[in-house]
């Protein structure tokens, strides 16, 4: 229930941030008495909430719920379970607002210009006034994740939602955010995403987001090099209740082109674009009540027919080593980090501090002590100074530090320390640890399938290195002359592969395609892509595939003719291997069938339209055709069966007649030693 405005009260209420009911309070007014569920003290949810039409995944740490209703299909929401092994104040607190069932965050799709939400529709202010497309599979458990399906025309997309390991605490207190795209069209289709989540921290909707050096409080854009890798939120330094990270850069993830921080009511009417004014607070439009929001931009590209692309994002729990007092201090920085392909990794690290004295801090300075094997990057410098800090003010101050492959597979503590004329030397040590990159195998293997005429390509990857390898996909390339199965799909997404020895860092699948047409092929090709790995191509060994026997086939359009009836013979050299050109001399019966003309066939008309070198002679007086034609680049491959020509001719006569051939056929071909059979059919002619 989104919750409605209650007048200037509940604005000096929200402020003093006391008592629970704030939350009771923000969820009844202006509710039908059907959504209206109790609220207990410390905002857990009764178990007997968690009922039918949502489904939920849970770990230790958080549950992921994802509405499975008719209505607002598809929409999720997060929450805390136990939350931060070392913090009570966190267990059973909402992350993104959704009770008793999910409805205020939704994502949109931008689609040749025009706008849609994924799921099903709402009859809610957000996103009611988008457009919907169809449901085709809906929220269901899948392995490690909760997948959902809508169809918007031509365009498919997936949404999973699946927990992932936060950077900053190293625990799997994250749900990643996962949304594949594929054109099913043969056509390009322009299309972009935006991801809107209705944060919520416990019972807090105001607090402030965490932005590198910024403390955002209103209205904000950021796009291009002024995103950090991640970005955080919660209450107190000192004795923070909840604290919730977004990731926006990393391997994990996809990088968005840009970020509004916004209110939720903003968000809720606007299905792309929003109402932005910079610094205005977070005042739900159209009423008086805080209430933070935010919304992650991937603009419109253009999807190739078949073209799969990923949008995905992580939000959840986020890390903080604390040292409280009069003057706090909190460090964030990633718990793991892997090194890149090229050996390196830039890392982030960011100090929050805050005074919760009652003197005002004077020349403060804020230093990083980084350990033997580290550096800063250039734009970063050790010792920064923040000067003045009042009673109840806090700043923030980020460094951008070096590691290389010097330092794979060990842990490391850094040591941030605050230091000024009046005050003791505050100062916390986080540590970290590096791993190398992840190491992928691939193979790829093809073999007849036991119960269809299909090949079965198999495909195993397996990851022997020291870190995960993230949002791996592999594509398998169908050879000219080959179909795959119905609703077989080319591009598979692996999802993650975590590092050896683990289990989940070996996965295996299968394609199903057949050859038709010309069959043999020297092998089949896949590629393997991840965002922090190299790119791999896959290759079966040589199939050694044998088709038909290649064949010339003279056929008549009918079995039975009458006279003076018009009688037309296709002429055809289907499953010829390596195809370039013929030359065949046939014979007629000019006593039955008087020759009229001929039309070329499709091999001879190339893919631009043009008409190759072919050609017909006659001589009427002996029933004699001959036809000839070749081409270098014909390639053997023939969609159309080898389709040569037609030759029609008139019937005269009463008796039984075919078309023939007079001499053995010449094929050109790159491929020697061919048996060819030839197929004759004849007609009868009748009074």
């Amino acid at each position: 229930m989104r919750r409605p405005v209650f007048g200037m009260i509940v604005v000096v209420v929200i402020i003093s941030l006391t008592g629970p009911l704030i939350g009771q309070t923000q969820d009844l007014i202006g509710q039908t008495q059907d959504e209206i569920v109790p609220m207990v003290e410390d905002q857990t949810i009764p178990e007997d909430v968690i009922d039918t039409g949502l489904v939920t995944l849970s770990n230790e740490y958080i549950r992921i719920i994802v509405n499975g209703e008719d209505e607002n299909t598809g929409r999720y929401a997060l929450e805390t379970t136990e939350g931060d092994p070392n913090r009570v104040s966190d267990d059973g607190q909402p992350l993104i607002y959704g009770r008793p069932k999910p409805w205020t965050s939704y994502t949109s799709l931008r689609i040749d210009g025009e706008d849609y939400v994924f799921g099903g529709p709402t009859t809610k202010r957000s996103g009611l006034k988008g457009k919907y497309g169809t449901v085709i599979m809906p929220p269901s458990v899948q392995g490690d994740g909760i997948d959902t399906i809508t169809q918007f025309g031509p365009i498919e997309v997936l949404q999973r939602l699946e927990f992932a390991v936060s950077s900053t605490t190293g625990y799997q207190d994250t749900a990643r955010i996962i949304y594949q795209v594929t054109n099913t069209d043969t056509v390009p289709h322009q299309v972009g995403v935006r991801i809107m989540l209705d944060t919520l921290l416990g019972a807090n909707d105001g607090a402030p987001f965490r932005f590198g050096e910024l403390a955002i409080l209103g209205d904000a854009r950021y796009e291009g090099e002024a995103l950090p890798e991640f970005w955080q939120a919660f209450d107190s330094l000192s004795d923070p209740r909840v604290i919730a990270q977004g990731t926006l850069i990393g391997p994990d993830v996809t990088r968005p082109d840009r970020i509004i921080f916004s209110n939720w009511g903003n968000f809720a009417d606007g299905l792309w674009e929003v109402d932005f004014q910079l610094g205005r607070e977070f005042l739900r439009a159209g009423e008086f009540e805080l209430d933070s929001a935010v919304g992650l931009y991937w603009d419109p590209k253009a999807l190739q027919p078949g073209e799969t692309r990923l949008f995905v994002t992580a939000y959840g729990m986020g890390g903080l080593s604390i040292n409280p007092g009069e003057l706090s201090l909190g460090v964030t920085a990633p718990a793991t980090v892997s090194l890149g392909v090229d050996g390196r990794v830039k890392i982030p690290v960011i100090a929050y501090v805050e005074n919760t004295g009652s003197g005002i801090g004077r020349d403060l300075s804020v230093s990083l002590r980084l350990p033997s094997g580290m550096a800063f990057a250039a734009e970063s410098y050790p010792t920064r100074n923040i000067g003045f800090l009042r009673p109840s003010r806090s700043a923030q101050v980020s460094w951008d530090i070096i590691a290389d492959q010097r330092l794979a597979g060990k842990t490391v503590s850094l040591r941030v320390e605050v230091t000024g004329p009046d005050i003791e030397t505050v100062a916390v040590e986080r540590r970290l640890r590096i791993l190398g990159p992840p190491e992928l195998r691939f193979k790829l293997t093809a073999e007849p399938s036991p119960v269809s005429d299909y090949y079965l390509i198999k495909g195993t990857v397996q990851n022997f290195g020291q870190s995960s390898a993230y949002n791996v996909e592999s594509a398998l390339k169908i050879p000219d002359g080959w179909v795959a199965a119905p609703k077989e799909k080319l591009n598979r997404f692996l999802g993650e592969l975590e590092a050896y020895p683990s289990e989940k860092g070996i996965v295996s699948w299968q394609w199903q395609i057949k050859p038709t047409g010309i069959k043999p092929i020297p092998r089949i090709t896949a590629t393997l892509t991840g965002t922090n790995t190299v790119p791999f191509l896959g290759e079966t060994q040589h199939l050694g595939i044998t088709g038909p026997d290649p064949r010339i086939i003279l056929t008549p359009e009918l079995s039975e003719y009458q006279v003076n009836q018009l009688v037309t013979f296709k002429i055809a050299a289907p499953d010829i291997q390596g195809f370039n050109g013929i030359r065949l001399v046939l014979k007629y019966d000019p006593e039955l069938l008087v020759y009229l003309d001929h039309s070329r066939g499709k091999v001879w008309i190339d893919a631009a339209g043009n008409l190759l070198n072919y050609k017909v002679s006659t001589d009427t007086s002996t029933g004699q055709i001959t036809i000839e034609g070749y081409h270098p680049q014909l390639g053997g491959v023939f969609t159309d069966a080898g389709e040569l020509g037609y030759l029609r001719f008139l019937a005269i006569q009463s008796g039984e007649t075919r078309l023939d051939l007079l001499e053995p056929p010449t094929v050109f071909s790159s491929v020697a030693d061919q048996k060819i059979n030839v197929v004759v059919e004849p007609i009868i002619i009748s009074d």
